[in-house]
């Protein structure tokens, strides 16, 4: 499993350990199980733009948006942690998922053999107001039990909640 953060000579558990942390986490989203989407970036989409590049590329070509979660994984100095952050991939119209949105260096989530692992979830759609695509607040997970990596991962999260919040109230008012 390729893990962009992190050299693989900087691992700190073995890949089969790793797949069990990211099943656990997969699960306590929505009971799902994580799959390989080929990476396939269209000529038409931009970076940071996946509702947009999805929704675009189902009015030129057809097919379906597919919403769901991606993996990334981070460390800090409280302990490392993976984060699911929610993302738009297409479904062909021959029922093929691919990931048509380009990732900048340093911000690729987790991928197996040049594939993103993805986690389908059909009950959570991206955030629309007044016709404009917004982020959905990511999910964090530890990667070790430690009263301060989950007060520090608390955190992110509410500031990740509080800051989509004033996003959206800022839209619903614009």
């Amino acid at each position: 499993m390729d893990r962009p953060s992190e050299k693989k000579s900087e691992k700190n558990m073995d890949d089969e350990t790793f797949k069990k942390y990211i099943d656990q986490f997969a699960y306590s989203i929505n009971q799902g199980r994580v799959g390989l989407v080929n990476i396939e970036s269209d000529t038409q989409s931009t970076p940071l733009a996946c509702y947009e590049n999805v929704k675009n590329k189902v009015i030129r070509s057809g097919g379906m948006p597919v919403y769901g979660w991606t993996f990334l994984s981070k460390r800090s100095d409280k302990g490392d942690y993976l984060i699911a952050q929610h993302h738009a991939i297409w479904g062909s119209p021959e029922r093929v998922p691919l990931d048509i949105t380009p990732y900048l260096d340093g911000h690729v989530p987790l991928t197996v053999n040049d594939s993103v692992l993805f986690l389908m979830d059909l009950e959570s759609k991206p955030v629309v107001i007044n016709g404009s695509f917004f982020p959905t607040p990511s999910k964090f997970y530890p990667l070790k039990k430690s009263p301060e990596l989950e007060l520090y991962l608390s955190e992110l999260e509410s500031k990740e909640i509080s800051e989509c919040s004033e996003l959206y109230r800022k839209a619903e008012i614009a």
